[in-house]
């Protein structure tokens, strides 16, 4: 596969924010950071290239923040502070869910399965 195509497919692939409270700030940049690192992207390309994979609020909310984001660090602690990620549960509590989750007759197998697995490496 040409270092183009491979580049085209990556970028696809990277994970987008929209600020969500679903979503974790912090697995978003960890997923970000592995892609970059893949591509050998240095720390302004990264300031530039993060933007593109907000959505909804979060990029609203960079419209308004980026002429004083002048780096990556810079852009990763605004955006943390903006989207706190939220508390990790306490193992108890993980474990409660693990003795609780069952697959619903709706669910998927796939979508259990990997839910199962977040769960079990949260408690480990």
């Amino acid at each position: 596969m040409s270092e183009e195509l491979l580049l085209d497919a990556t970028v696809k692939d990277f994970p987008k924010f929209s600020g969500n409270k679903s979503e974790n700030i912090d697995d978003w940049i960890r997923s970000l950071t592995v892609k970059f690192i893949a591509l050998d992207i240095d720390d302004d390309a990264k300031r530039k290239w993060a933007p593109q994979f907000l959505t909804g609020e979060a990029l609203k909310w960079y419209l308004t923040q980026h002429t004083s984001l002048k780096t990556w660090d810079e852009f990763q602690q605004a955006v943390r502070t903006n989207y706190p990620p939220t508390p990790e549960p306490t193992r108890a509590s993980t474990f409660q869910q693990l003795l609780t989750r069952k697959q619903t007759m709706e669910e998927k197998f796939i979508h259990y399965y990997t839910d199962m697995k977040k769960l079990f490496y949260r408690y480990d």
